[in-house]
Order: structure tokens, then C-alpha cells, then sequence
């Protein structure tokens, strides 16, 4: 059988609209295949141009996906589906990183992350050992919670305005440490809870206000997780940092997902989600469900607050965002849709909830105007920081002969090779010469940039196409620099500097200029 899955993969390759370019066998496992919830995990080198309004050839399930349009307004998150596969991937277009989910009729989940160097992981998850989620009474709120959740009359008969509320996003060392790109990755989750609000007819969407490393660490009990984050700045809304709701990504604790149910009338709209759980089972909606005051199916428990707040099961086998499995486990295969009784599930043509019983949809859109009222949005500190600095490396750079091509196919040489900056082209030969970044031993003490797998790290040096010119390289100190951020932001300072290295205390940029000469160059992170 693994035999027969392998020649399936090779064959789709060849075929128009293939996702996966080529598998990459190694010895050794990257960190981003590490996990204890991972079933199985396979290397290999992402198309993007195979993303878009065609059908989606997807290897490793030897199946073909229909394109269903792009997530909402966004120009980078597209869906995908069939009768038995629902498929969402975002695509970071300037540095060609992706992440993806792909969940099956069956109840399997299989995610798309990236992993650096123009490598991509397809991993399948287990998530039945991952425990449920947990809904948290006990958090604190605001000391002020007039401002919080009036819920107007106005509001509950406005059933069609889309409303969009925000968040801050957090996440722990832990999850830094294994996450190549985490904006990306965040983008990916907001993107498919926003897929969830779509596919469930809901005027509501989430967008991320900023995103910031948290100063705890991860805790494997859900409940002490969740207090702790919670007064991590002292009060819930140094927390927010005026955004609507706080949320924690951690690599690992004793349960999916954790939040502070009915919480939006106090500002208490916390929650903590399990870093594989918010790739591949819809987490990240379900625990900001509990905040707008969600509950799990009836089975389970029951909503004070709305009689109608449940998730549902349905047949054959299916269960909203919200509902929990069985203990038979018939219904294991949880879909991105709230329970609503005027929505079919496309693939059976069955209802997703039922009225006066199940209709979370009902409670997220008379909510969704105070959820957006929580916060106001006003903090300039709030951005999306990540850390630019590669760590335990050294850079150095190398002129790569790529043959006699032309002008075009040298620009595209070098946007599909990672390790790419910049190019140059010879008028007289028509050879190709690629600057690519090359990366020394590892190193503890030392630390390079910018991190080429973060597109917020990355600089537009020049133009993308410059006939006449040729491009080298300028080495010049900056002498001592506290950190490997002072580093980075030397070289953000200097113009069109690529790289640069800082060994504990002495930083040296490099940057690439242009001198006269009968070539055409560009930059592959350039000013179009």
C-alpha cells in the first residue's frame, strides 16, 4: 500500500494544477514533523502558481479538488472542496510560504505548514488523544464593564450587516520555537474561522489587530493555562491591548482549546488554543464561540444563557464546530460550520442545526455587534513584531551559474529558489547568475537576517527588473550592537542591505549595489 501511495504521488505530479512540486526525502525529520500528535509527515516543495480559480490536484490523497473562491475579501486564502474533502490554504505570495488544512468526510485532518529553505510539511494529526475543549467561568474581568456588551434593539434586528471584530494574538516561546512563520500561520486560522462564519451565512468576521510573544510559558493544565495568560499584564485589558479579544497560541497543553464562556459583557474575551488544534480542527473558532457565548451540543451540556446556543450532530457521521463526538464515536468528522437550521451541508443536503435547539448562529449574529464594541482599537504600539534574526547561523553569499536563459526565466529562477536575493544576467551570454544566501555551520553564539521566511522581516531593496546595471555586494561594519534586533535595524536603515550578522556583540551588513554594465538585474524582494 505505502508503495501504491507513492506511485499515486509521482503520477499527479506530472498532472496541470498539482499543489505538491516534489517530494524531498531526507534522513533526518525537521522539527515542524516533531510532535506527539502526529500521525505522519512528508517533506516536499509547494507550487504556488498551482493556486487559483482552476481545479487542485492534491498528491497524497490522489484526488482532485474543485476551487470554491477565495476566503471572503482576501486576495491569498483560497478553498477548496469536494463531496468527501474541504481544503483551505493561505499563500504568503512574497516569500511563497504556505499553510493549509484539509479535512475528510472520514474525520482525518491533514495540515500544510512551512519549515524554511522552500520546504513544506503535509502532516495528519490525531486529535482524539488531544482531549476536548473547556469553557472557563472564572476568569476576571474588567474592573469598568459598562462600556462592554449593551446589546441595542437595533442590534438584534440587524441580521445582515457584516460586522468585523478584532483580536490580539499571542503565542509562547514554546510555540515561537517550533512555528517557522507565525504571522502566517495565524493568518491561516483567522482566514478558516472566517471560512466558518462564511460557510455558516454569518455577518460576522475576525481579523487580527496585531500579534505579539507572550511572556509565559506553556502549562499543561488548560485552567491554570488560561488564569495565568489572563494576568499576564496585570488586567484583562492591558491584555487586549484594545482589540476586541485576546487569544494564546501554545504549543502543548491538556486540551484543544480553553475560553471564558459568555464573556463579552465584562471584556473577559480570553482564550487559549493548542497549536495543532488551531491548524487542523477548527479550534481557534470554537474557543472565541465560547467568549460570544457558545455552548457544545446538547449531549453535553446545556446553555443558560441561550436556550439555542449548541452545537449539533448530524448525519452521517457529522458535527459543527462546536458539538463534541459521541462517545461511540459516530459522529467524529467535525465541519467549519455553526449550527444553523436554515443551512444544508453542501456534500448531504442535511440541516445544521435545528431551531429553539441548535442555532449557534442565531447567538453569534445578535452578538457580533457587542463582541465588536469590546474594544476600540486606538493602541499605535499594537503591530504584528516578530523576530527578523535566524539563530545559531552564519551568512555568506554565492554567485549561482543557472545557465543560459532568458531575462524572464532568470527573474523566475530566483523568486522559486529560497535562498534567492537578487539576480543578474549577462547581455553578451545570456547566462543567469543567482545571489543566493548561504548559511555556515551552526553556531550558538551567532545570529543572522533578515529571516527570509517572514515577509515582515523583509526590506524592497530596488527595482525588480534594472537594464544596464549589474549588481555586487558592499560589505560595511556597524561596529557593536547591543542586540541582533539593533542589527536588523542597522541594516533596515542602510540602503539595499540583504543580509547581515551579528556574533554576540559586533554586527557587519551586506548590501547589494549597481554599477554600470551590459546586464539586466533585479532584487527578488523589489518594488514592482
Amino acid at each position: 500500500m505505502k508503495h501504491l501511495l507513492i506511485f499515486l504521488w509521482l503520477l499527479g505530479a506530472c498532472e496541470a494544477g498539482s499543489l505538491f512540486k516534489k517530494m524531498v526525502w531526507s534522513r533526518d525529520e525537521p522539527e515542524c514533523c516533531q510532535g506527539e500528535f502526529v500521525l505522519s509527515c512528508r517533506q516536499f516543495q509547494l507550487d504556488p502558481d498551482a493556486l487559483g480559480d482552476d481545479d487542485l490536484y492534491l498528491e497524497p490523497l490522489n484526488t482532485t479538488l474543485q476551487f470554491k473562491g477565495m476566503v471572503g475579501d482576501s486576495d491569498h486564502a483560497y478553498h477548496y472542496g469536494s463531496d468527501h474533502i474541504d481544503f483551505t490554504i493561505t499563500l504568503q505570495k512574497q516569500t511563497a510560504d504556505a499553510y493549509g488544512h484539509a479535512m475528510l468526510d472520514d474525520g482525518r485532518s491533514l495540515v500544510i505548514e512551512f519549515c524554511g529553505e522552500g520546504i513544506h510539511v503535509l502532516k495528519e494529526l490525531n486529535f482524539e488523544s488531544l482531549g476536548n475543549h473547556e469553557e472557563v467561568d472564572s476568569v476576571v474581568g474588567d474592573e469598568n464593564t459598562t462600556s462592554h456588551g449593551l446589546l441595542k434593539l437595533a442590534d438584534t434586528r440587524d441580521i445582515s450587516t457584516i460586522v468585523t471584530y478584532t483580536i490580539k494574538v499571542y503565542y509562547t516561546p514554546q510555540f515561537a520555537a517550533s512555528t517557522t512563520d507565525v504571522i502566517a500561520f495565524v493568518d491561516q486560522v483567522i482566514q478558516e474561522t472566517n471560512l466558518g462564519y462564511i460557510n455558516t451565512r454569518v455577518p460576522l468576521r475576525v481579523r487580527a489587530l496585531c500579534i505579539e510573544q507572550a511572556t509565559v510559558n506553556d502549562i499543561n493544565d488548560p485552567r491554570t493555562m488560561l488564569l495565568t495568560f489572563a494576568r499576564m499584564k496585570g488586567s484583562i485589558s492591558a491584555l487586549r491591548g484594545t482589540a476586541d479579544a485576546a487569544a494564546l497560541l501554545v504549543r502543548s497543553f491538556r486540551a484543544c482549546g480553553t475560553g471564558a464562556r459568555n464573556s463579552i459583557s465584562n471584556g473577559a474575551t480570553v482564550s487559549v488554543i493548542h497549536r495543532a488544534c488551531a491548524l487542523g480542527y477548527y479550534s481557534f473558532g470554537h474557543v472565541l464561540g465560547l467568549n460570544m457565548g457558545l455552548n457544545h451540543n446538547r449531549e453535553v451540556s446545556q446553555n443558560a444563557n441561550y436556550p439555542d446556543g449548541h452545537g449539533y450532530h448530524f448525519a452521517p457521521g457529522y458535527r459543527t464546530i462546536m458539538a463534541y463526538t459521541d462517545r461511540a464515536n459516530r459522529h467524529r468528522t467535525r465541519v467549519n460550520y455553526y449550527s444553523n437550521p436554515t443551512v444544508p451541508f453542501p456534500p448531504t443536503g442535511t440541516p445544521t442545526g435545528v431551531f429553539d435547539v441548535a442555532n449557534n448562529a442565531r447567538v453569534l449574529t445578535v452578538n457580533r455587534f457587542a463582541m465588536a464594541n469590546v474594544g476600540d482599537e486606538r493602541d499605535s504600539t499594537c503591530t504584528f513584531s516578530t523576530s527578523c534574526a535566524v539563530q545559531s547561523t552564519w551568512r555568506w553569499m554565492r554567485f549561482d551559474y543557472r545557465g543560459r536563459v532568458s531575462e524572464w526565466g532568470c527573474r523566475r529562477q530566483c523568486s522559486r529558489t529560497a535562498q534567492c536575493v537578487a539576480w543578474n544576467r549577462s547581455y553578451a551570454t545570456g547566462y543567469c547568475y543567482l545571489i543566493n544566501m548561504r548559511t555556515g555551520k551552526r553556531d550558538s553564539g551567532k545570529f543572522s537576517g533578515p529571516d527570509f521566511t517572514k515577509s515582515v522581516c523583509l526590506q524592497k531593496a530596488g527595482d525588480c527588473t534594472t537594464r544596464g546595471k549589474v549588481l555586487y555586494q558592499s560589505e560595511r561594519s556597524a561596529g557593536r550592537q547591543p542586540s541582533k534586533e539593533a542589527c536588523h535595524a542597522v541594516c533596515q536603515a542602510r540602503g539595499y542591505c540583504h543580509r547581515w550578522n551579528w556574533n554576540g556583540s559586533w554586527c557587519v551588513t551586506w548590501s547589494l549595489k549597481q554599477r554600470s554594465g551590459r546586464y539586466s538585474s533585479g532584487f527578488k524582494y523589489c518594488n514592482p
